[in-house]
């Protein structure tokens, strides 16, 4: 596997790509991604909407949310 950035000139202007070949040997590459910089750190730096903190569940509403982790009551017999 490649990965580089390739810099292409055209009408003037810098074209910038993250590109990422297999190789086959004898020297046959084939691209299997090639996308402009600025996406590649876009999609990178993208969270995906995840919450970045697991340990507990976004509660459902606000008034029902202390409620989700509480305990039973304890047993009587044991008061």
């Amino acid at each position: 596997m490649y990965l580089y950035i390739q810099t292409i000139k055209a009408k003037n202007k810098k074209y910038r790509y993250l590109v990422i070949e297999e190789y086959y040997g004898n020297g046959k590459r084939r691209a299997l991604l090639r996308l402009p910089v600025e996406e590649a750190i876009k999609r990178l730096l993208w969270c995906g909407g995840w919450d970045l903190n697991p340990r507990r569940p976004t509660p459902a509403d606000l008034e029902s949310a202390p409620f989700d982790q509480a305990r039973a009551p304890p047993h009587p017999d044991k008061l």
